[in-house]
């Protein structure tokens, strides 16, 4: 008998499955509901048709046909008969009580929606839609088979078939936007006789209580406008000044219509200037953004100040994360000839560490499908062969330590010949809601939408970590089993550096240790650290190369002679033991100490060179220097033009002096790319880890400071100096190779 009760249930369960519906969805919720945040966001509503409680525990919904599984409901969901579950597709990614939120959002556009049971059963799914702001489409009846768009969505209760069509009114500007060279009256067309067209020109976004446009809108110079935003304090302390003065303004509008009070037709957009910052003359692309100033500057909801916040604790409005503080915006970006050659609706955050307390932050732009695209398609980088972005940055020189305002980006330009995955930049001037915020760098963002662009892998197939094995994308498995070979097998395993290089990319990884440990990192590697394979046969390990503001400070640091002592915890934080742990233990494996070592004294001699490096920092000030008067007036940090190029001494004081000091860390630590024996002895030689390349000058000193120079035969990679005149006694040996000088002590006997 308890089998049939069981078959019965499990008919009644298959067959309730089969009454659980998608029953409405919203995509772009302008004056609807809210969420307990008080955000409008879109929604999808589920219904129960059945006159059974249907349990939902692990079922899931998305927006991609090839991921059934994006979001899953929480295990204690249950659905009661005939009754309507709303759940918010924000990209919130939490729960607030009975409150759900989807990590992902619905795109006004359109976009398949899909329900899946706990099995992985499709269960429902809506074909894209596009739907006008305040839209939604459901099933009429409730979970029935027709579909239909509502003009008065229905969230919660039954659907009703609602009101009519809207007559849509579309606006448009009568000139492109960009720079003119001489004012003009813009017009607004395509409005009648009983719409009635608002517009703002702070970021506000248009209502009844805005400008209303008449007859045209004069766009003139605006430079000498008075601040309004630019006088805002956006950083705490020492890390803001107000402006030098009146900054430059563009006319950054946003325009709607409205019919009897109610809008009738979607924003138009755009940014327009003439009198300054002709992009054929300026020297670098423009962007504009325009964004609802609340967003940014509001003492609570602002996330570009210290806010409220900074009032009740240490930490800033600015420091801020995740989803849910992600803003709107329109980006516009022209190119050199004043073309507007990207224009669409964003997503915007801060980002960054404590560049978030400076006064101006790095902004990360996000392109999803809920705000019209969810990719940026034009080629920002030369250096790339694709033009397909899902995120950018819009980063703030304020982030280097010595106030260089380039450091990051000229250890970019300095290492690329290594190949390491590094972020394209450039240079851009940067307005927000019309008043100029000057120099930024705009950058590609690291994630897995970056790394499958830059190497052609399914982003589904890659694996990201940072710092200690914190995933971001995929998981660690295979970075442990490398951990454990390199922990468990005997240094001295003549196999061992072959299978750890099935795991790493060892060049990859030596290169990266050698530009860190160079370039005198701080903030590195405690932190700031990423790494990515691709998860497929024969993937390893490769570093990535970022964030070096902190670098270049003084010459004299020694980031590296504690790799070859044994780990000391009285003297390292042993919380950071990890970051030096793979190093340190590769370092006692004697093969890839030698690799090292030859490879670290080979980039000192090029990339790292002293002539080198002193022609990147003259190329990157040339490059930056037509942007900086305008920069310190805008931020005062640095105060002057003449103070940013004494900050610049510091680079060129680190590029001249920095190769002694490394190579006399490297000697104490590693010693000399060759080795002398016998010593004591009679006679001499010099063993290199590769064929040495000539010439190679040897002398000997005696300790009257008197010099002997030595001709030498040479083995393959052994050289043998004649050293049959020297007397038996002490000298130094001293020997240069490749433009370094190495000193050992010798005794003939």
């Amino acid at each position: 008998m308890w089998r049939i009760h069981l078959l019965f249930f499990l008919l009644m369960l298959s067959k309730a499955g089969g009454q659980i519906y998608i029953n409405e969805i919203l995509a772009a919720n302008q004056e609807g509901i809210t969420d307990l945040d008080g955000d409008r966001e879109d929604w999808i509503e589920i219904y129960n048709g059945s006159n059974i409680d249907i349990f939902l525990g692990g079922w899931h919904l998305s927006d991609r046909d090839n991921n059934l599984r994006m979001w899953k409901l929480p295990d204690t969901t249950t659905l009661k008969a005939g009754a309507y579950l709303l759940i918010w597709a924000s990209g919130k990614d939490t729960i607030y009580g009975e409150e759900m939120h989807t990590n992902f959002r619905i795109s006004r556009e359109g976009e398949p929606i899909l329900l899946t049971n706990a099995d992985g059963n499709l269960i429902d799914r809506y074909p894209p839609v596009s739907l006008l702001p305040d839209q939604s489409y459901g099933r009429v009846p409730d979970g029935g088979n027709g579909m239909h768009v509502f003009y008065t969505p229905t969230p919660g209760v039954s659907n009703q078939i609602n009101g009519f069509p809207p007559v849509q009114v579309d606006l448009n500007f009568s000139h492109e936007q960009g720079f003119y060279p001489n004012p003009f009256q813009l017009q607004i067309l395509g409005g009648d006789a009983d719409v009635e067209i608002y517009y703002t020109t702070d970021g506000t976004v248009p209502d009844t209580n805005a400008n209303i446009y008449h007859n045209g809108i004069q766009i003139h110079n605006r430079k000498e406008d008075p601040n309004t935003i630019s006088e805002i304090r956006s950083g705490v302390e020492h890390f803001w000044e107000p402006p030098k003065g009146a900054v430059p303004k563009i006319f950054a509008l946003r325009v709607r219509p409205f019919r009897n009070g109610m809008p009738c037709g979607p924003e138009i957009t755009g940014s327009f200037w003439t009198g300054h910052h002709d992009p054929q003359f300026v020297g670098a692309p423009i962007v504009s953004l325009i964004i609802d100033p609340i967003y940014l500057f509001d003492h609570h909801e602002g996330i570009y100040v210290p806010g409220i916040d900074f009032d009740t604790s240490k930490f800033e409005n600015s420091y801020r994360r995740g989803p849910e503080t992600e803003r709107p915006a329109v980006f516009s970006y022209f190119d050199s000839t004043g073309a507007a050659a990207v224009h669409q609706n964003i997503g915007v955050r801060i980002n960054g560490g404590i560049t978030r307390r400076s006064g101006q932050k790095s902004l990360r732009l996000y392109a999803r499908n809920q705000y019209g695209k969810n990719h940026f398609d034009y080629p920002f980088f030369s250096e790339r062969n694709h033009q397909f972005y899902r995120r950018l940055l819009l980063n703030t020189p304020m982030g280097d330590w010595t106030k260089t305002v380039f450091k990051d980006e000229l250890t970019t330009e300095l290492t690329k010949p290594l190949g390491f995955e590094y972020l394209a930049f450039r240079p851009v001037l940067v307005f927000i809601n019309g008043e100029y915020w000057a120099l930024h760098f705009l950058k590609e963002r690291r994630d897995r939408h970056y790394l499958s662009a830059l190497s052609g892998v399914d982003e589904a197939q890659i694996q990201r970590l940072s710092n200690n094995m914190v995933v971001n994308d995929g998981n660690r498995h295979h970075f442990a089993k490398m951990l454990s070979v390199l922990d468990n097998t005997p240094k001295d395993d003549t196999l061992l550096l072959a299978r750890i290089a099935t795991y790493i990319d060892l060049e990859n990884y030596i290169d990266y240790q050698i530009a860190q440990i160079y370039l005198a990192n701080y903030d590195w590697p405690h932190h700031n650290i990423e790494y990515w394979r691709p998860d497929t046969a024969g993937g390893r390990w490769r570093w990535m190369f970022f964030d070096l503001d902190a670098a270049m400070r003084t010459y004299l640091d020694d980031n590296f002679s504690h790799y070859t002592r044994p780990f000391d915890p009285l003297n390292e934080d042993p919380d950071r033991h990890w970051a030096s742990h793979i190093l340190r233990s590769l370092l006692e494996i004697p093969e890839f100490e030698r690799k090292f070592k030859d490879r670290f004294y080979q980039l000192m001699r090029t990339t790292f060179s002293a002539g080198n490096v002193l022609a990147e920092i003259d190329a990157m000030t040339d490059r930056i220097a037509p942007f900086m008067t305008a920069y310190t007036h805008r931020w005062q940090i640095p105060r002057s033009v003449y103070e940013w190029h004494e900050n610049l001494t510091i680079l060129r004081n680190f590029a001249v002096k920095r190769p002694s000091e490394m190579m006399r860390i490297l000697q104490q630590s590693l010693g000399s790319p060759f080795r002398l024996y016998p010593n004591p002895g009679r006679e001499l030689h010099l063993s290199f880890e590769n064929v040495p390349q000539l010439p190679v000058e040897i002398a000997c000193i005696d300790m009257l400071g008197r010099q002997f120079p030595l001709t030498y035969t040479q083995e393959d990679n052994r050289l043998t100096p004649n050293t049959r005149s020297l007397k038996p006694g002490q000298y130094i040996v001293r020997v240069t190779y490749q433009g370094q000088i190495f000193r050992h002590i010798w005794v003939k006997v």
